[in-house]
């Protein structure tokens, strides 16, 4: 009896299956060596990397290639970053000390360092002090930013716009000065203070600053100090 074709066909699908499977063993295990000892190497300086990022505060993306460089070439790699490399930068060189062979390697490496910092959401007039309810958080990577964006809050404390700034500018630190607090020919109060005793005396300050500044100080005598500005004519000097 001539066999039903609706089983036949199932069973030249299964065959079909395992030949597909069979090719890809095949395959995989004709790989070259070098192929996927460069994965894993690229996979252990990608980790180093992530994990300097993390000593630094970021957490980084790390992509790079460490084709003609295999665990067949170098099983035992000893990985460092040059006393130059800076990942703020974006792309940094890994080394990689073989150490059976008593062979150094150099490697590129791009590196993203996702972040959020702060942007201006209104006008900011020059002068004007700047306050988080102008500001607005984007994020972004830190090694396509200008130098000095501005990421954390605390930063704004006593500062004032030093230009007019726009909706979308990325605040920065040279955007910022601090409101002065002390200006130059002005009376202050200096005061010193210790563990049993508190004493202030009047003076004359030569310099303008803001808090936190050191400027100096013409006290009655005519003697000149430098003291700390700690509010608004008030200075501090260390007992």
């Amino acid at each position: 009896m001539a066999a039903d074709s609706r089983y036949a066909k199932p069973a030249r699908w299964h065959g079909w299956q395992m030949a597909r499977i069979c090719c890809s063993a095949l395959w995989l295990f004709l790989l070259p060596f070098s192929a996927v000892a460069d994965t894993t190497l690229e996979a252990e300086i990608a980790d180093f990397l992530k994990q300097e990022a993390r000593e630094l505060g970021y957490q980084a993306e790390v992509s790079l290639s460490a084709q003609g460089l295999d665990a067949g070439s170098c099983p035992l790699p000893e990985l460092f970053l040059p006393p130059s490399a800076d990942m703020r930068r974006g792309r940094v060189v890994v080394g990689v000390r073989c150490l059976e062979q008593g062979e150094t390697h150099y490697l590129r490496a791009d590196v993203a360092l996702p972040v959020d910092y702060l942007v201006v959401a209104e006008p900011i007039a020059t002068g004007e002090r700047v306050t988080l309810g102008q500001l607005r958080w984007e994020r972004g990577d830190l090694t396509a930013l200008p130098n000095g964006i501005l990421q954390d809050p605390a930063e704004l404390e006593s500062m004032r716009a030093r230009r007019s700034l726009r909706p979308g500018t990325q605040l920065r630190s040279a955007f910022l000065e601090k409101e002065p607090l002390v200006e130059r020919r002005q009376a202050v109060t200096v005061s010193a203070t210790g563990a049993a005793f508190r004493v202030e005396r009047e003076g004359v300050a030569l310099d303008a600053g803001g808090l936190g500044d050191w400027l100096r100080v013409q006290m009655g005598g005519g003697e000149v100090i430098e003291a700390r500005v700690v509010g608004a004519s008030h200075l501090e000097v260390l007992p």
